[in-house]
């Protein structure tokens, strides 16, 4: 999945440069210009400690909504929320993160359309 990912914004990134024939792109597609708009607050990147009882991420002024998604070490995913209309959500109490090294995304949405993408973070849990 993390490798989808960034095959996607490899693309992304690329068509973004110059055209055939050595002429500019005219601009860039929404969600490559915006895919670093989103940024981590919590839990931070590279962070370690107990297990997140938050997610919280910066807003963007053109997304209606947000996707969440959370893997583990092994790439399966953990939580994948969608239609997020806030900048964060509570992680339920009753799921409990083995210790263990974990990515988180966001993704803001248009309608169906991605506009801007956190990229992925980690954080790593570790057991009172």
């Amino acid at each position: 999945m993390r490798g989808a990912l960034i095959a996607l914004m490899a693309i992304a990134g690329s068509a973004c440069g110059r055209q055939a024939g050595g002429a500019e792109a005219a601009s860039p597609p929404p969600a490559a210009a915006a895919a670093a708009d989103i940024k981590h607050l919590n839990p931070l990147p590279d962070s370690v400690g107990a297990q997140p009882t938050r997610f919280e991420w910066t807003a963007v002024p053109q997304a209606e909504s947000y996707t969440l998604r959370v893997w583990n070490e092994a790439d399966v995913r953990v939580i994948s929320e969608t239609g997020l209309t806030s900048t964060a959500i509570d992680f339920p109490a009753e799921y409990q993160m083995p210790a263990g090294t974990y990515f988180w995304a966001i993704v803001g949405m248009q309608g169906n359309q991605p506009v801007a993408e956190s990229g992925l973070a980690a954080f790593v849990v570790r057991q009172p």
